[in-house]
């Protein structure tokens, strides 16, 4: 039996935060990673930046050290907010991450930009 933990913020209350192997610069392509393109995802422990958006944590599931789901409160360019969940899967090294989603041909994978430049 698998026994899943989440922890849902209310205002002004803690999240769990992002496992640490999500944490950092993520591409769609190794190639993007050595240019100056903007990250595809950025992840923080406690959010996460993505294409002229924020995401502020309000719940995370993280029982599985390769496996993470979380519901963000998105605000964008425009100051317009939005709930939005997420669920992603860490290949086997680390290196890239996919998104579990129910169709699998529309799963995004990403690859993880190396901090050393």
């Amino acid at each position: 039996m698998c026994m899943l933990t989440v922890n849902f913020s209310l205002a002004g209350e803690s999240v769990k935060p992002i496992p640490a192997g999500f944490n950092g610069t993520w591409h769609e392509s190794l190639a993007e990673c050595a240019s100056s393109t903007p990250p595809t995802l950025l992840i923080g422990k406690n959010g996460f930046k993505s294409h002229g958006m924020t995401g502020k944590l309000r719940a995370v599931v993280s029982d599985l050290p390769d496996e993470v789901a979380f519901i963000a409160e998105i605000t964008d360019e425009d100051h317009q907010k939005w709930l939005k969940t997420f669920h992603y899967k860490l290949s086997a090294n680390g290196k890239s991450m996919k998104d579990v989603i129910d169709d699998p041909e529309l799963a995004q994978t990403l690859v993880k930009c190396s901090t050393k430049k």
